[in-house]
């Protein structure tokens, strides 16, 4: 709905993030519902950089892949795919310890009954 309008792949920079902070808005609720704090800040954080890394690596594969003329596959230099698995990993982390911790205002330890 938004993606394309706004540029999509070749804008990714503008698309993606507002994408992401857009889904950002409509999670509010959720963690109103479930702890009673809106926490608009952390949901903001988490969906922000979640956008900002896909954002990297779209741009990035535009710049690192190239497509096989013979049978149109993408080829992905070994290097690339390393550093966006790391970059990946680094930011789901950051992303699910912001979420535990500042939405739903938690800990691990809570949630396995370590506490």
């Amino acid at each position: 709905m938004f993606y394309y309008p706004l540029g999509g792949r070749g804008r990714a920079f503008l698309s993606i993030p507002l994408m992401f902070l857009l889904n950002a808005s409509s999670h509010y609720g959720v963690s109103e519902a479930l702890v009673g704090d809106k926490s608009e800040l952390g949901w903001n954080i988490v969906f922000g950089a979640l956008g900002l890394v896909a954002a990297i690596e779209v741009y990035c594969d535009s710049i690192f892949e190239r497509i096989d003329t013979g049978d149109g596959t993408r080829l992905t230099n070994k290097w690339w795919a390393r550093i966006r698995f790391v970059l990946a990993t680094a930011s789901l982390r950051f992303a699910a310890y912001t979420l535990l911790h500042k939405c739903l205002n938690s800990s691990l330890h809570s949630l396995l009954g370590l506490q």
